[in-house]
């Protein structure tokens, strides 16, 4: 995995998915994507633009939500990633 590839990986969750910043997407990912989501109703989107409608419905739902990017292993073209997640709260 070149160090590109997995520049790239970590701006996705620090950049995009961490802030909204959505516009940056179409700096990172191919206008081809396909995101695979059994979650999803049609267990799949594709295209920059619906990615972003599933990103902004995801940052609706959970405004706080912040996701720790740790690499454990890089083989080839592929990235293992353990990512630690949750919600800010605050004691009253």
């Amino acid at each position: 995995m070149s160090a590109k590839m997995t520049m790239l990986v970590r701006r996705f969750y620090e950049e995009i998915v961490n802030n909204p910043e959505l516009d940056k997407l179409d700096e990172i990912l191919d206008p081809r994507i396909i995101w695979h989501d059994p979650l999803l109703p049609a267990g799949e989107v594709r295209g920059v633009e619906n990615f972003k409608n599933i990103l902004e419905m995801f940052r609706s739902a959970f405004p706080d939500l912040h996701i720790t990017v740790k690499i454990r292993l890089k083989r080839a073209n592929k990235l293992l990633l353990v990512l630690p997640y949750g919600a800010r709260i605050e004691e009253t």
